[in-house]
């Protein structure tokens, strides 16, 4: 609803913003939360104070929408940003996109999956995959987008590490099977296909009253179940 939309802006305006870190394709002001990665490995970034209010309210928004059947364990927090055409390394399974604000055009596209936004939307998810080659397009006003991802690298945490990223809303459960089946104190692959996912959430969004065409690709505006 709006409502949620609107919350949703509110957070991100709480905090100071800094400029984006890839400077190459995408333009404006970002913010990345959560299990990423460096040269070295796993990079953790567990924000403080307004940034983790900003975090927890997000994470438990769209949990509320997609549940734990997604287990993401990172968040990058975009404002008034414009990416050009790009494909992002290391990313594993499906992506979240959400995309809140005031403004007009600014439409996401993902041309793999024929999807392109309509402009100006409030509180629209997308679900996406962000290893496909994507990009946003110019826009007027205030525009925030929020991407709802998990890195390879996130195989990497400790239990320390899922812990942190549990307190702040992350849906990641420990210890998970790696990908060879072995268990681990940390987190891997989660063990549900795309299309396995893709038809879970139709059949959720039909019982949940969530609206929106769900294969290949889905969107729907903010509209979260009350129970």
């Amino acid at each position: 609803s709006r409502e949620e939309a609107d919350i949703v802006v509110t957070v991100l305006k709480s905090f100071r913003w800094q400029s984006q870190v890839r400077t190459a394709i995408i333009t404006g002001e970002g913010v990345c939360v959560g299990a990423t990665a460096s040269r070295e490995g796993l990079s953790m970034h567990i924000p403080q104070a307004a940034r983790r209010v900003a975090t927890i309210v997000i994470n438990t928004l769209l949990r509320r929408y997609v549940g734990d059947r997604f287990p993401w364990g990172a968040l990058q927090l975009n404002h008034n940003s414009v990416s050009s055409r790009h494909r992002d390394k290391g990313n594993e399974g499906l992506s979240f996109v959400l995309l809140v604000g005031s403004y007009t055009d600014g439409s996401f596209n993902c041309p793999h999956e024929n999807l392109r936004t309509p402009g100006g939307s409030h509180g629209l998810i997308v679900l996406t995959d962000g290893t496909q080659e994507h990009f946003s397009e110019p826009f007027q006003g205030d525009r925030y987008s929020i991407v709802a991802f998990r890195h390879t690298k996130l195989r990497q945490a400790t239990p320390r590490d899922v812990q942190q990223l549990v307190e702040l809303g992350f849906p990641l459960k420990s210890p998970f099977r790696s990908s060879s089946g072995a268990r681990t104190g940390s987190v891997s692959q989660a063990a549900v296909s795309t299309a396995g996912l893709r038809t879970q959430m139709c059949h959720d969004a039909m019982r949940t009253n969530i609206h929106g065409t769900m294969d290949p690709v889905s969107y729907t505006h903010l509209t979260l179940p009350t129970n």
